[in-house]
């Protein structure tokens, strides 16, 4: 990349925020009558890491990876979010609309971590571009090599990474013909052979899907952002356009307004702004005023929206891989774990530390067992759109109200794997026949992380009721209906114990991702009016607190029935296959359960000192399964536009949700222009 591709964005910034320090604290008007005006917000943000990683035989779970010392630069973050608005009502006259008007704003970022940061990430980024852009370590090139080499098929290291919206695997439900001599990547001494199914098909398979670049998604976003306009002639409003929804209470964690997708590699949990994290999208929003004052009820309506799917079917983008800062650990890469167990099942001896080292010299070759990772995202068509409606009013002239429901993606995709082709000690033999000397391994496997949709119903109610309570309640309940989830039996198939594929269940070909029901709700309590006399004589203290709870209604039951069905006689399967699961494969091979009831709570108290120009803020998490977070930070306003901040933060405890990230302690500054 070129001086100007790495360093324009942030030179661009830097220069729009010695411009614009030099203009008036407000929005700039661009004509006498005062519609159209330029606004925005423009921040440099630098974070540090304050504590070594652990590596992936230090941490459960994996660790994380790359690892990165105490000192070294993992985000420089540069920011600009331009924003031109205009009313046309009066400039063309239209007195039959209450309001036409308009907003168009740009988001620019450059991140420079992969240029001055840690070079780990540099380097992890450089490999995995190369492992997916590579052709198979085992080309056909060499005598005996693999026919079909090319992108798509894995067995290097890194796994490789790939995204696209068009299916890769193949369900071949029946063997395909008698295999041929034994290929060249395998070296012993018996008759092993493969057994390919369609192998045209399989080396195309990822061949024309888009290799996952975290440089384009993380580090270099320069797009419109917001571009609606507005529509009103009372009781009728309309917004058509990109834009973001925003429907619950909740506040720093969202619960009823998962409308839109969110950028989960913005930061750490509750360390970034939410608002900063929502993509928007491509929809049509309508609001009608049906009922001003009623007995009862005021300002009550109807809003509703739709996606069209046949036009945005954004979603937020997937952590994969060791290249992001604040991407989740990821254990051991996939293709680690794939070149161990070919070995031990093979090569006759199970090396130490399987799946978390490099492949030692073996009588398999390394690649043996391709491994590939695909973000599957959902077609555009009419069927893959969000939509959604909700009634919403005042009740008795204090109680805020709202009850709706609302169709969208899961935040989080959950993998399905498979697994095609057979190695086999003896072709002769069905896969299933109890004379085979040893289980057999698919020589192939595509790890699908899939996008699936979820259903919500349910409602909001906030009031502030000062002869009650000194402070505003808030909650919020929902129902989550068919919510994509991870059973290790389901979504990946019977990995610990290969006999019972031998059985010929066929459990690797059938993967699948299993739903479930959750009913979440959340309480806040928010004051406003603290007074700490020896804080602050002339202002008051904010404190908002939340709790947040989710339980699944869906058991473990059916996923334990389908463990005991694939079981031999007289055998019984790990039970944990058919839990619900956390999804974080731990050094021994096993993997943390997820429990049927969760909660958490966050509380920030938030003073004004100095008249205000020194407002400091702490934030304290913490979480039922033991893990906690405290967040503190101070800004100083040198005027109304021009900010800095300074920050901590620091993870700690079980390694459980949020406590994944417990070894990234950071501090930060931010300096902000806003131009408002």
């Amino acid at each position: 990349m070129s001086l100007i591709g790495r360093w324009g964005g942030a030179f661009a910034i830097c220069i729009a925020l010695g411009l614009i320090g030099a203009s008036r604290s407000w929005g700039l008007f661009l004509d006498m009558g005062r519609h159209f005006k330029v606004t925005g917000q423009f921040y440099t943000q630098q974070r540090l890491r304050m504590q070594d990683s652990d590596g992936p035989e230090d941490l459960e779970g994996g660790g994380t990876q790359p690892k990165v010392q105490i000192g070294h630069l993992i985000q420089w973050r540069n920011f600009a979010f331009p924003v031109f608005e205009g009313n046309l009502n009066k400039p063309l006259a239209l007195t039959w609309l209450d309001d036409l008007s308009f907003r168009f704003a740009g988001r620019f970022i450059y991140d420079g971590v992969y240029d001055i940061g840690a070079d780990q990430f540099r380097r992890e980024l450089r490999r995995h571009k190369v492992s997916a852009a590579s052709r198979s370590p085992n080309a056909g090139a060499a005598p005996g090599g693999d026919p079909h080499p090319g992108p798509g098929l894995g067995g290097n290291e890194p796994v490789a990474i790939y995204r696209g919206t068009r299916r890769v695997e193949i369900n071949e439900r029946t063997r395909i013909g008698a295999c041929g001599p034994a290929p060249a990547i395998l070296v012993l001494p018996s008759p092993i052979t493969c057994q390919l199914a369609n192998p045209e098909q399989r080396a195309a398979r990822l061949r024309d899907q888009e290799i996952f670049d975290p440089r384009n998604l993380f580090t270099q976003q320069y797009e419109p952002w917001e571009i609606y306009m507005n529509v009103e002639r009372r009781p009728f409003f309309l917004r058509i356009g990109r834009q973001n929804l925003a429907w619950g209470e909740s506040d720093g964690q969202r619960l009823l307004d998962g409308n839109n997708p969110l950028d989960r590699l913005f930061g750490l949990p509750f360390d970034e702004d939410l608002d900063e994290q929502r993509i928007p999208l491509w929809m049509v929003r309508t609001n009608v005023q049906l009922i001003d004052t009623w007995g009862p009820l005021s300002s009550f309506g109807v809003e509703s929206y739709v996606v069209p799917g046949i036009i945005d079917t954004t979603q937020g983008p997937v952590p994969l891989g060791a290249d992001y800062p604040y991407a989740p650990p990821a254990g051991c890469d996939p293709q680690f774990i794939a070149n161990e167990r070919s070995q031990a099942e093979f090569g006759g001896s199970r090396p130490p530390n399987e799946g978390c080292t490099r492949s030692r010299p073996g009588l398999i070759k390394r690649g043996t067992i391709k491994t590939s990772l695909y973000e599957r995202l959902p077609e555009k068509k009419w069927e893959n759109s969000r939509y959604g409606i909700r009634v919403l009013g005042i009740l008795f002239r204090d109680y805020t109200f709202s009850v709706g429901a609302y169709r969208s993606w899961a935040d989080v995709p959950e993998p399905r794997v498979h697994y095609t082709d057979l190695l086999m000690s003896d072709p002769a033999l069905p896969p299933d026949s109890p004379a085979q000397t040893t289980p057999p391994l698919p020589t192939a496997v595509i790890a699908e992380l899939t996008h699936g949709t979820v259903t919500v119903v349910g409602g909001a109610v906030s009031f502030f009721q000062p002869r009650l309570v000194p402070g505003v309640v808030r909650s919020e309940i929902g129902y989550f209906i068919d919510e994509p989830a991870l059973v290790p039996i389901a979504n990946i198939g019977n990995i610990p114990n290969l006999e019972n594929f031998a059985r010929g269940q066929g459990v690797f070909l059938d993967t699948f991702v299993p739903t479930a029901d959750y009913l979440r709700w959340v309480v806040g309590y928010d004051m406003f009016q603290v007074n700490v006399p020896w804080i602050s004589a002339t202002n008051n203290i904010v404190i908002v607190a939340q709790w947040f709870n989710s339980y699944r209604l869906t058991s473990d039951a059916k996923y334990r029935r389908l463990v005991r069905q694939l079981s031999a006689p007289g055998a019984e399967l790990d039970p944990d296959l058919g839990k619900f699961d956390f999804g974080i494969t731990q050094p021994d091979g096993s993997r943390t359960s997820s429990p049927a009831y969760q909660s958490l709570g966050n509380v920030t108290f938030q003073a004004y000192m100095m008249h205000g120009r020194l407002v400091p803020q702490i934030t304290f998490v913490g979480d039922i399964k033991g893990w906690g977070s405290v967040l503190p930070n101070v800004t100083y306003r040198f005027s109304d536009s021009l900010l800095l901040r300074l920050s901590y933060s620091t993870i700690f405890g079980s390694f459980f949700g949020g406590g994944i990230f417990r070894d990234r302690d950071q501090v930060g500054m931010r300096l902000t222009y806003q131009f408002n």
